[in-house]
């Protein structure tokens, strides 16, 4: 591991070096190689490649064919992880979902995810994911929108 990271979520930013619009190249120089990397693509024919960091358990996803491609979303489950100073990984749904209100974010959507069979509260307007197996929060996903040059466009 290179760097140290500060596991605190920054919505729409991303968190701590790690901003969002960042080449591989960028995030490689800070953090080393992945563990693994991943070139998909999606049933829509929507490419991006994953890099996954088991030190933090986390990863990492990047919009574009790689020439160059940018941090779009990050996905976390470390236990160490923040939100607005609280570790977030402590709380249950509805003390996630209270905690996001307190910070102005009042327009969860709660739903199932089935393909994870896990229950999902979602921020669209934020793009941050909270998923939760039986009222424990098990992974957080949040993100952008780019544009085709890196550049943030929600």
């Amino acid at each position: 591991m290179t760097t140290k990271l500060n596991l605190t979520i920054e919505p729409q930013k991303g968190m701590d070096c790690l901003t969002f619009g960042m080449t591989i190249d960028d995030v490689v120089k800070i953090l080393g190689n992945a563990t693994i990397q991943d070139d998909n693509q999606d049933e829509d024919g929507f490419s991006y490649i994953e890099l996954s960091y088991d030190d933090y358990d986390m990863s990492l996803f990047f919009e574009g064919d790689g020439s160059p491609s940018y941090l779009s979303d990050i996905e976390i489950e470390n236990p160490e992880t923040t939100i607005f100073g609280v570790k977030i990984f402590e709380l249950n749904k509805k003390q996630v979902i209270d905690l996001m209100k307190k910070n102005g974010y009042d327009d969860a959507d709660v739903n199932l995810d089935e393909e994870l069979q896990e229950e999902c509260v979602s921020y669209d307007n934020e793009i941050i994911d909270f998923y939760f197996d039986n009222d424990k929060l098990v992974s957080v996903n949040f993100g952008v929108i780019l544009g085709p040059n890196g550049e943030i466009i929600k």
